[in-house]
C-alpha cells in the first residue's frame, strides 16, 4: 500500500488519504478493482469495501453508533439551574458527537467518541429509552451547542436534565471543530417544550442529516417534557 496523505479532522476521503479524528485512523485505498475504507481505533480494524471514488466523514448526533437503542437523547447538566417566572438563563456548553462515515446519506460505519449508555425518561409503563450524555464530560470531537431555557409559567423550576430527539440536532464542521444549532426550553411548571434553535457558525460546512423526523413531530416541531425536569 502506497503512502498515505494525512489530514486532520473531518472531511472527504478518497483513495490516497488518512483522516485522524476522534483518535481513530480512517484511510482510503485502492485494492484490486475495489477501494477499500479502512478504520484503525485503539488496535480494532474495520474494512469495508466500496465501489466508488468518495467517502464523508462527519460529525453526527450521538446515536448512531451501536448499539442503536434509542434516537431520544437526554442531556444531564454540570449542576442543577433554578429558573424564576418569566426569567430566561443561557448555557454555553458542547456535546459529544459520533464520528459516521457516510457516502451520501448512507452510513458505511458509525463510531462513538465516548461510553454509550442509556437511562429510562419517565416510568416503567409509559417512559422512553434515551441516550444518556452528561454535559461536561465531553472529550474531542464535540459540537458547541447554546441551551436556552425560558421560565413561561407560574413557579419557579428546577432543571437537571434537557430531553429532545435527536434529529432537532444540525450539525456542521470545519476541520476539528464542530457546531451545533441552539436548543431552546420553554417551562411551564412541571412541563417543558423543547425546540430547535439555528445553527449560526460561520464558514463550516453542514454535515448531512442523517435522521429524519416523523410526520407528527414535524407538523408540532416541539418535542414535550412530560416527565419533569
Amino acid at each position: 500500500m502506497r503512502a498515505l496523505m494525512v489530514q486532520e479532522g473531518f472531511g472527504d476521503l478518497r483513495a490516497g488519504v488518512e483522516r485522524r479524528v476522534g483518535g481513530c485512523n480512517l484511510r482510503m485505498y485502492r485494492d484490486g478493482g475495489f477501494n477499500v475504507y479502512e478504520r484503525e481505533c485503539g488496535g480494532d480494524i474495520r474494512r469495508v469495501r466500496v465501489a466508488g471514488d468518495k467517502l464523508e466523514v462527519v460529525p453526527a448526533p450521538p446515536v448512531m453508533a451501536e448499539p442503536r437503542v434509542s434516537n431520544i437523547i437526554m442531556l444531564r447538566l454540570p449542576e442543577p439551574l433554578v429558573v424564576s417566572p418569566g426569567s430566561e438563563a443561557s448555557i454555553e456548553t458542547s456535546i459529544p458527537v459520533d464520528i459516521v462515515v457516510v457516502m451520501g446519506s448512507l452510513v458505511v460505519d458509525a463510531i462513538p467518541t465516548y461510553r454509550v449508555k442509556y437511562a429510562l425518561y419517565g416510568n416503567v409503563d409509559k417512559g422512553v429509552i434515551t441516550r444518556f450524555v452528561k454535559l461536561g464530560e465531553c472529550r474531542a470531537p464535540c459540537a458547541s451547542m447554546r441551551i436556552v431555557v425560558r421560565n413561561s409559567g407560574g413557579k419557579p423550576v428546577r432543571i437537571e436534565r434537557i430531553v429532545f430527539p435527536a434529529y432537532m440536532l444540525s450539525l456542521c464542521y470545519n476541520g476539528s471543530l464542530v457546531y451545533a444549532n441552539s436548543i431552546f426550553v420553554n417551562a411551564v411548571d412541571d412541563v417543558g417544550s423543547v425546540q430547535p434553535g439555528r445553527l449560526e457558525a460561520q464558514e463550516c460546512r453542514l454535515a448531512p442529516q442523517l435522521l429524519r423526523a416523523p410526520i407528527f413531530e414535524r407538523q408540532r416541531q416541539k418535542f414535550l417534557m412530560l416527565y419533569g425536569f
